[in-house]
């Protein structure tokens, strides 16, 4: 199968994009990846527009055209709450439909004034592979991303909006925000022994008020699940990345260092003498 990140500018006219992208790349399995709020984009003066799950013209549409094309899509957009701020989420959809939706656990930063924290990690069974999704900070976490890898995740789906950190936005400083950059995909591709997909937008967003204008890194990145580089895009504009994702690579990982065999064992070890 073929895995693709597209790496945007997420904004408001977003869904024009991910529509162009899910037309233009023809009929065939692949697997399609867009940035973190790709529809939406971010908040400016606290407020996001929000789209409700099974009652959005937006999501239909991307779910109209992965239907037409037998494409999967990840998509991140930002979900109505009935109970209070929206979530920050993304949806897999296929062939068949809505697969799943998933909403960011982890908030950092001033995301708390704006979102609702989701909940437990999860995965989904689709003829593709396995897949796990995890929204930007939350791949930060390796025990999210390895909880993931343990209920079967082959891929690990991971949509982000990577601020610069400092005077540019976002937590942390500029050179120690690039440095996690430039290790969490295949730190987190070594530790689950996944194919981890991490896109990034590009670009600046204006947030309004105190919150000024944020710049983000870019580098959308494809890693094996040896924690090998297979393709890297620039730090900014847009950019369409392509790799050919297998199953022997996962074999040889896995076997090469039974990561998740000895995890499991532990579990079980532990849940004995209990």
């Amino acid at each position: 199968m073929i895995g693709e990140l597209v790496q945007t500018r997420p904004d408001a006219g977003g869904l024009e994009a991910v529509l162009g992208h899910l037309e233009a790349g023809g009929a065939g399995p692949r697997l399609v990846v867009f940035p973190e709020l790709a529809l939406t984009g971010f908040p400016v003066d606290g407020a996001v527009p929000a789209h409700r799950v099974g009652d959005s013209e937006a999501l239909a549409r991307v779910e109209a055209a992965a239907r037409r094309h037998g494409a999967h899509a990840v998509v991140g957009f930002a979900e109505e709450n009935p109970g209070g701020r929206p979530y920050n989420s993304a949806a897999l959809f296929g062939p068949a439909g809505l697969v799943g939706v998933v909403r960011k656990r982890h908030l950092p930063g001033r995301e708390r004034e704006w979102f609702s924290p989701g909940g437990a990690p999860a995965v989904f069974v689709t003829d593709l592979a396995t897949i796990g999704v995890a929204i930007c900070y939350d791949a930060w976490f390796p025990e999210y991303v390895k909880a993931q890898a343990l209920a079967g995740a082959e891929i690990i789906v991971n949509i982000n909006s990577i601020w610069a950190g400092g005077r540019d936005g976002g937590i942390g400083d500029g050179p120690v925000k690039r440095r996690y950059w430039a290790t969490v995909p295949a730190a987190r591709a070594l530790d689950t022994q996944t194919y981890v997909l991490a896109c990034n937008g590009f670009g600046t967003h204006d947030f309004g008020g105190a919150a000024g204008v944020w710049r983000r890194l870019g580098r959308s990145r494809i890693v094996d699940p040896l924690g090998r580089v297979l393709a890297t895009a620039p730090a900014d504009g847009p950019a369409v990345l392509r790799a050919r994702l297998g199953a022997a690579k996962l074999d040889r990982a896995r076997r090469g260092i039974a990561l998740l065999t000895d995890s499991l064992d532990d579990h079980e070890r532990n849940e004995d003498q209990a």
